[in-house]
């Protein structure tokens, strides 16, 4: 996996080979919002655009085939002879560069890497972190395995993390401000 381009109205993925889950968490966009920013992943052959939160599973098996699965949500595949828009509880088979051939078919059961990827999905979303934090903070959602949020007087409300008695900060590694994270 590559990322192509990230910016503020444009993410792009590049799927060389193997198994991606590609989940867009944000609830509070209803069905057929735009996405913002617009996110795409691109496969040998095909480049698959997500219309709407959901799951999505990206698997390359070689140059030329792989296979999108759309658990949730409804996405868009672009080819080099066109697009065609697929809706939540399909798995589409994709074989070919040039002028690619699809078949679709029923989404199977969930398997391990499914059940794998749905419980951490729920946890990032049910994470109490997010009531202290910006949504968009990657990780905020892991704060509540390591720590807890305490009041403090006359600031606010801030993580500390679960450590032992004799712990030092600066002992180990170093601290730095990120002017973006604050």
């Amino acid at each position: 996996m590559r990322i192509a381009s990230l910016t503020e109205d444009r993410i792009q993925i590049e799927v060389s080979q193997g198994l991606i889950d590609f989940v867009i968490l944000d609830a509070s966009r209803g069905e057929g919002s735009s996405l913002e920013p617009n996110p795409e992943i691109d496969m040998p052959g095909v480049a698959v655009q997500p219309l709407a939160p959901g799951v999505y599973r990206i698997q390359v098996d070689s140059d030329s085939q792989g296979q999108i699965t759309v658990r949730q949500g409804r996405v868009e595949v672009f080819s080099p002879v066109g697009s065609i828009t697929f809706e939540r509880g399909t798995t589409i088979a994709v074989q070919g560069t040039d002028s690619p051939e699809y078949q679709t078919a029923a989404t199977e059961s969930p398997d391990d890497w499914d059940r794998w990827n749905e419980d951490r999905d729920r946890a990032i979303h049910e994470a109490q972190s997010w009531q202290y934090a910006n949504r968009y903070y990657v990780g905020a959602g892991d704060l509540d395995a390591y720590g807890e949020w305490i009041e403090v007087p006359g600031y606010n409300w801030c993580w500390t993390p679960h450590v032992n008695v004799g712990w030092v900060p600066y002992a180990n590694g170093h601290w730095v401000w990120k002017p973006f994270w604050a």
